[in-house]
């Protein structure tokens, strides 16, 4: 039995986070019990935990989760800059005990109290450095550096820099809060003269980061300023400050110019002269706290896979991924010789593009001090998988540029592989498009002048992004950007967060972000108090809802606002980006859907008469959406996929309707080719709409298609990320010219947990993963899958795998300290205790799945498929080898023509008899 994995508010030995209240989190493994029996925590002031501060006693039958600390009811309260360590013993119901080793948290400095002032360079400039001398003269015991700067700020300390995090202080709304960093800086200091330096660049705080609002370069200030104060502790226990003040000098610094869409301009044989600086009273101390966000790191090193020389005398490397960050390099250029790259996506008949990424310039322009070392940008990050290299000379050495791709550092959780290549391909796009997007709050996208908190696609894709990595801070930091958000606005939720160019405006399924993500959030990852913190905005964006529905007259349809609808659906009328549905219906139904989620979370946090409010409310608007879309006769009005999807998908209908809806949508769909036409909205719950109401299949056939549209199209046509548009990319390679195509646009992304839900079938059926659902649903055209899940319990596995005489294999682990409810397709259906468990069971019927969307290499290696198709169209049988590439759709309506097209139909039915 062993201990691991432990945290505090979900981070490992975190130091100088904002800390409220703490939870202790930690995972049994190995143990030789089910169940814990009793946990205790201990706290000590002291490494060796002898001078013990907190003991929670022995607590029984604990989740692998204690919330046992909080200011109003402490046992103890937690010094400002204390560092504390502590650890866990459990006991199993084996009578097996386990204690963990010694962790740590360290907390901030007090948010509002600073001796350091905000200083300034006298001149306005596009960057500058601050520096400050100082001397120690005796033995170290340790030193913190709280710092924060205005916009983006790097500190060196005697040349080095300080911690190994970049793009600080983050991106949060500047106006509401302040955040400040912790690092250790012992390492760092020498006895005698000591240089302290704070970079200073554009960054979200200032710059040219307004995408659609280009009239000014200062949303959130003017001014390139830091805050910071040195504290070196001494051996003998006396403690010197070093702060900034108007002691510090400024210079002009080597970055001639940066921001975050165009890149940055470094030039290392500038002399700078030194200069005073000014301090700015003005600033104030109110809006600090001690950081939320997670570091963004360098996280991947990707190496270039090739180095193209194109026919327009270009040479380019390709790094083979879509990702986000920066490009290093080795300097090996000689003094004043400039060289320059250019980040891009694609290429265009095999030459560098540039233009999908609008006014974004996303260079970086290099002028050498002659020195040979690793050269990279400070003040910006670029998102691209090609770069466009000039002046490096003729002979290029892959060996010298290495791409450093930069996110929020969260750990992988979710892990997936299926028997399909091009799905796990998919499964990897969506993967490297969380990786390009979540730096510090989760972007659209990473390249173009756009990079936006956008709260709609953070909905869709909220379910993936948990599966995928350990999100949980990275969202409640991001949750809490939003509420500050609704504080100004009465309860609305903008469009983006933070907001920075859209003003009031709100939009059904991107405002109900509030709701929906911290509802996720606590299912995922079962921490009540997360929810409590969230539940404010929760309830202020629902009664939003409720207002505008009582200046209607209380009739329980969401008729106000105006909305995105389902965005960038294929069925919208004259190509409007909004999509075929009825808004008002989109719109409806996400009322309803927080009405209920915001009652449920009211259930959990106990504040019973909202329990009784929002219930009564989510029922009102089940009847009054019943009454204004569905006809007497159970018809739903709106004739879309995305509409049945979303009905099915919440639970909209009358008893008795359920059947109709389902046929319906599996029409819409055939009629469609076999093939989905929904967009930001549909998408995210259409396959489970068909899986959670008995067809699998049909969501299978949705996830394998490979013509346009589908998610394969995007593979076949090498993708590494996902698009915003179904064909930003269209067959020949051109980019789709009605513009807007983002390459690295994750939405689409979210059938990544349609595939957890329903392909492996592992859902939290309690928060946490206390109690868990395994209902594998198997499809031959996949052969295989598993699942695996690093869950807040422990690890939840779940496969199966297609063997000989029509057999399969399913198995299953079930975490420590969980139960499961384990359905098979054969109807089996039992709950079992933690373990491991394996089935082997005949294959359910369900045919081979041919249909049009199967490669023709795969009938023509089938007898039964050879004899159908011998029969109804012998031609193909005929087809030389090298024409027979692609699905059954796309040659047999080359084949065909005319009165023809009646032979392909009737070929494809009796196919799918098979």
């Amino acid at each position: 039995m062993r201990i691991v994995n432990t945290r505090i508010n979900h981070i490992e030995n975190p130091v100088g986070f904002h800390m409220d209240s703490l939870t202790f989190n930690w995972k049994v493994v190995d143990a030789e019990g089910k169940r814990i029996r009793w946990a205790r925590v201990q706290v000590a002031a002291d490494q060796d935990m002898s001078q013990i501060v907190y003991d929670s006693g022995l607590c029984p039958k604990v989740f692998n989760i204690l919330y046992d600390w909080k200011k109003e009811t402490a046992g103890f309260v937690p010094q400002p800059c204390m560092r504390y360590y502590w650890w866990v013993t459990v006991e199993d119901n084996a009578g097996c005990q386990a204690m963990s080793e010694i962790s740590f948290f360290e907390m901030a400095k007090p948010e509002k109290e600073w001796e350091g002032k905000w200083i300034a360079s006298m001149l306005k400039r596009n960057s500058c450095v601050l520096y400050r001398e100082f001397e120690t003269d005796q033995s170290i015991q340790w030193a913190r550096l709280y710092i924060t700067g205005l916009g983006l700020y790097e500190v060196y300390l005697n040349g080095q820099k300080v911690g190994d995090e970049y793009l600080t202080p983050g991106f949060n709304d500047y106006e509401s809060f302040l955040q400040f960093q912790t690092y250790e800086a012992e390492e760092m200091l020498r006895n005698g003269r000591n240089h302290l330096e704070i970079w200073l660049g554009n960054g979200w705080y200032r710059g040219r980061y307004l995408s659609f609002d280009e009239k000014s370069s200062e949303r959130y200030g003017d001014t390139l300023c830091a805050l910071a104060e040195l504290y070196v502790k001494y051996e003998d226990g006396t403690i010197t400050k070093i702060c900034t003040d108007c002691d510090w000098k400024s210079k002009g610094g080597n970055i001639v110019h940066a921001e975050l869409y165009d890149g940055e301009i470094l030039d290392d044989t500038l002399a700078l002269a030194e200069e005073c600086v000014k301090v700015l009273p003005e600033m104030g101390y109110e809006r600090l706290e001690a950081r939320r966000s997670i570091p963004i790191k360098v996280m991947h090193i990707k190496n270039p896979v090739s180095l193209i020389h194109t026919a327009k005398g270009e040479c380019i490397l390709d790094f083979g991924q879509n990702m986000a960050g920066w490009v290093t390099f080795y300097n090996r250029l000689p003094q004043g010789h400039t060289c320059r790259y250019v980040a891009g996506e694609i290429l265009q008949d095999n030459c560098f593009y540039h233009e999908n990424l609008r006014s974004a310039k996303t260079e970086f322009v290099y002028t050498s001090d002659g020195q040979e070392k690793w050269v990279r940008p400070h003040f910006t990050y670029y998102g691209f998988r090609y770069l466009l290299i000039e002046g490096f000379g003729d002979c290029i050495d892959l060996n010298d540029f290495a791409a450093e791709v930069l996110y929020s550092q969260m750990e992988q959780t979710g892990f997936l592989q299926t028997g399909h290549e091009k799905v796990n391909q998919l499964i990897s796009n969506v993967l490297w498009g969380q990786r390009s997007n979540f730096i510090d709050v989760p972007t659209d996208c990473p390249q173009r002048d756009e990079r936006l908190g956008w709260t709609g696609d953070t909905q869709v894709f909220a379910g993936t992004g948990m599966f995928q990595m350990n999100a949980v801070v990275f969202y409640r930091k991001y949750m809490y950007d939003m509420y500050q958000e609704q504080k100004k606005r009465n309860g609305k939720v903008p469009f983006v967060v933070p907001n920075i160019s859209f003003g009031d405006q709100v939009s059904a399924a991107w405002s109900d972000a509030a709701v929906i993500v911290p509802w996720k959030l606590y299912m995922m990852y079962g921490d009540k108090e997360i929810l409590k913190e969230q539940y404010t905005g929760m309830k202020a964006w629902l009664d939003y809802i409720r207002r505008r529905d009582r200046e209607n007259g209380d009739q329980r349809i969401w008729y106000a606002d105006c909305h995105f609808g389902d965005w960038l659906s294929l069925d919208a009328p004259n190509n409007e980006l909004t999509g075929g549905t009825d808004m008002v219906l989109i719109a409806t139904a996400y009322y309803y859907q927080d009405a209920v989620l915001t009652a449920k979370a009211a259930e959990v946090l106990e504040y019973w008469q909202d329990v009784a409010d929002y219930r009564q409310l989510a029922k009102e608007i089940c009847q009054a959406f019943q009454r204004e879309y569905f006809t007497e006769s159970g018809r739903l009005a709106a004739d879309t996929q995305t509409a049945h999807a979303l009905v099915l998908f919440m639970g909209l209908y009358r008893e008795g309707q359920q059947l109709r809806l389902v046929e319906r949508l599996e029409e819409l769909i055939q009629q469609n080719g076999g093939c989905l036409n929904t967009g930001f909205v549909g998408t995210a719950c259409l396959c489970s709409a068909l899986s959670m109401h008995g067809k699998n299949r049909l969501a299978y056939q949705l996830l394998l298609n490979e013509d346009y549209p589908s998610w394969l199209y995007q593979v076949n046509l090498g993708a590494t990320t996902i698009w915003e548009r179904w064909n930003s990319v269209l067959p020949d390679g051109r980019l789709n010219p009605d513009g807007m195509n983002s390459l690295n646009h994750y939405a689409y992304g979210a059938i990544v947990e349609w595939i957890y839900h329903y392909g492996a079938g592992i859902k939290p059926l309690e928060p946490g993963w206390r109690k868990i659902g395994i209902a594998p649903m198997p499809d031959r055209r996949l052969g295989k899958l598993q699942a695996e899940y690093q869950s807040e319990s422990g690890k939840v596995v779940s496969g199966w795998e297609y063997l000989e005489n029509d057999r399969i294999h399913y198995y299953m682990e079930v975490p420590f300290n969980t139960t499961a409810e384990l359905t098979l397709p054969d109807g089996t259906c039992m709950e079992v205790k933690s373990g491991h468990y394996d089935y082997i069971q005949c294959a359910p019927k369900q045919g081979k799945g041919f249909d049009s969307s199967t490669e023709v290499t795969v009938l023509l290696s089938d007898d039964e498929a050879r004899e159908v198709i011998g029969k109804h169209a012998p031609e193909l049988l005929h087809i030389p080898v090298q024409c027979v590439q692609g699905n059954l759709k796309k040659i047999m309506l080359n084949v065909f023509s005319g009165g023809d097209r009646l032979k392909y139909d009737k070929l494809v039915e009796e196919l799918k008899k098979l």
